[in-house]
């Protein structure tokens, strides 16, 4: 079962001016009609909650009143998540996908997976069979792509900026690429010029890094930290997306990559640098819209890997 919604800005419908912490107006696109608008109030109550549950997932007062913004919000516009449906889906083993593609940035940091449903404490994220999916919008759909002669992972890391569990993350990445008949190289202390070497010798299909990343000041945008820890440097997204989308190989690229303290601020650290190498045109990215602790992403990545290297399933359903 598919769901979508497209969201807009009443005031810029195409976007450009930035984040906005004020009151505004949006517009949901149904089919060629707009629904709307509707203000959502982006109030020092609702910035204090995302916050909160950015910092810690399992903040329930947060979540909750930030699920009941987003279903007010929502069903102002003439959409809610159907209940009957997320049930079906979940008695029958079928999966339930909410394509969010907005326009005004802002509305990436609202927690879309925690939406009420139906009474009070009940949330999408209840359903194992639902899942939320960010699109940016203006991207047309990828033509079908034959799989690569020579599949590979480049495993790439630093410590630059604190520990990272690079030896458990390159032992089950190196595992599942052995089951599943590829590839797995690894590069230490990466940094651009090392990272570009090794593109220059064979684009990866995947390509895995490991590090910390860092907001932009205002208005810059968003950078990963790496190299050798005693020299270390810094990439923006920007600059990142431009070395690989001269790689047409590369499928896949997944940002094991923790703001943690770091992201104060900017709660939308990892997603922004997600959404840049995604806009320029890598056709998949995956990355934690929350701080990524140390055992959860090496149970993510053993996951991640284990599911499409082992056992052959797609990226969505990993």
């Amino acid at each position: 079962m598919f769901a979508k919604l497209h969201l807009l800005s009443q005031d810029v419908p195409e976007g450009g001016d930035g984040f906005r912490w004020r009151a505004h107006p949006y517009l949901r696109m149904a089919g060629s009609v707009p629904k709307g608008p509707v203000v959502f109030d982006w109030s020092a109550r609702q910035r204090t909650d995302l916050e909160a549950l950015w910092r810690d997932p399992t903040a329930d007062g947060a979540r909750e009143r930030l699920a009941k913004d987003l279903a007010v919000f929502c069903e102002k516009l003439g959409w809610a998540p159907d209940g009957e449906q997320l049930a079906e889906t979940e008695k029958h083993g079928d999966e339930y996908m909410l394509t969010v593609s907005a326009v005004p940035s802002e509305l990436y940091m609202l927690p879309w997976e925690v939406i009420q449903v139906g009474a009070e404490g009940t949330y999408m994220s209840d359903y194992g069979s639902a899942q939320v999916r960010y699109a940016m919008p203006g991207l047309g759909p990828r033509e079908l792509e034959t799989p690569p002669a020579e599949p590979g992972v480049l495993f790439a890391w630093s410590a630059a900026g604190g520990a990272v569990p690079h030896e458990e993350q390159a032992a089950a990445i190196r595992a599942a690429a052995e089951a599943g008949g590829v590839s797995f190289r690894e590069l230490a202390e990466v940094n651009e010029a090392s990272l570009q070497a090794a593109l220059d010798d064979g684009a990866p299909s995947v390509l895995h890094l490991l590090c910390h990343g860092l907001p932009g000041a205002e208005g810059e945008p968003s950078r990963l930290r790496w190299g050798p820890s005693d020299r270390p440097s810094e990439i923006t997204g920007p600059r990142l997306a431009r070395m690989l989308r001269t790689q047409d190989g590369i499928r896949l690229v997944v940002l094991s990559t923790c703001g943690g303290g770091d992201g104060h601020g900017d709660p939308m650290l990892l997603g922004s640098l997600a959404q840049e190498l995604h806009r320029k045109g890598i056709p998949s990215v995956v990355a934690s819209r929350y701080p990524l602790s140390v055992p959860g992403s090496r149970m993510m990545t053993r996951a991640l890997y284990d599911k499409q290297l082992r056992e052959a399933w797609s990226l969505e359903r990993a």
